[in-house]
């Protein structure tokens, strides 16, 4: 068989298929496919090659030109809701093209090439941005904003005051378990990208919150299964979209407490590692375990992508 004829989005079910059987996770195998998809639209819709786009139309030169066409595309083509926007950031043009790079050494892998398609091409350099830092007197406001005895508010100074010493990701903090919580050892077991499990120190302070939420406000979880630290109404919940995460945070928090930031506001980290915190990052944490943000699982379906998050 011509393996040049065969259709790029098969290949990308069998690519997904090797993923999924090596434990690759699903974000990782839908990344892979809307890279591809949005390099067989560009062949369809700019090309004028026919439908669908085959592993014979998959060429060094025309992912060249790919690249040319990301620089030059506006944001939000095809949006439902908002205009077109200025052209797509270099992390964005480098994210598909890294994509497809993985794409085609998975190709040459498997042998349905001879040679590694992209293997000379290299993912376009990223403007590095400098990181706006938010300053001591700002984390003094967003901890007198959480002062008030709340349930919600012991549980968001516990997450504020772990993001803030450990560095950890939103998704690292909402994954982690109590029995990976060692408080009185002075470290957190967390579970990262790759699912590769690492310890991070945790100080007296950030500690301490934990262990007044965990005696105090934790809700009894829903089911027995759920073991995670820190939950909503009992229940475990999944990561927040970043918008909508933006949203939630400023309706928790009063304008004092130095909402304004963007989501690229950042929080000096206590780490070991040196890393800075996300102010988006606690926002997304924050957001993501609001007694408000949740939606049942009819609501989500109706709403799509669109919800915040759903128990499971």
């Amino acid at each position: 068989m011509d393996t040049r004829t065969v259709p790029l989005m098969e290949l990308h079910e069998r690519h997904a298929r090797l993923a999924r059987i090596g434990n690759k996770s699903e974000k990782t195998i839908a990344w892979y496919r809307g890279a591809l998809e949005d390099f067989c639209r560009y062949l369809e819709r700019q090309m004028g090659i026919a439908a669908p786009a085959r592993l014979g139309d998959f060429s060094l030169e025309l992912v060249r030109d790919y690249i040319l066409h990301l620089r030059q595309r506006p944001t939000f083509i095809g949006h439902p809701y908002k205009e077109p926007g200025p052209p797509l950031s270099d992390a964005s043009v480098n994210c598909y093209v890294r994509g497809l790079r993985g794409f085609a050494s998975w190709l040459y892998e498997q042998e349905y090439t001879d040679a590694n398609l992209l293997g000379r091409l290299k993912a376009p350099k990223m403007t590095q941005k400098a990181v706006e830092i938010v300053s001591d007197e700002e984390v003094t406001r967003i901890l007198d904003a959480l002062k008030a005895p709340t349930a919600t508010n012991v549980r968001n100074r516990a997450i504020f005051l772990t993001l803030l010493d450990t560095g950890i990701r939103a998704s690292e903090l909402l994954t982690l378990t109590i029995p990976r919580a060692h408080l009185d050892e002075g470290y957190l077991l967390v579970l990262g990208k790759g699912k590769k499990e690492r310890p991070v120190k945790i100080g007296q302070t950030a500690a301490q919150a934990i262990r007044l939420y965990l005696t105090r406000d934790r809700p009894e979880p829903a089911r027995p299964t759920i073991h995670e630290v820190f939950l909503t109404e009992g229940y475990r919940v999944r990561h927040v979209r970043s918008g909508n995460a933006k949203r939630r945070w400023n309706s928790c928090l009063p304008s004092r407490a130095g909402r304004s930031r963007t989501r690229r506001s950042t929080i000096s980290s206590c780490a070991s590692a040196g890393d800075p915190v996300s102010l988006g990052c606690i926002r997304t944490c924050c957001a993501t375990l609001t007694p408000a943000a949740i939606c049942w699982p009819t609501a989500t379906r109706s709403r799509s992508r669109r919800c915040w998050a759903t128990p499971r």
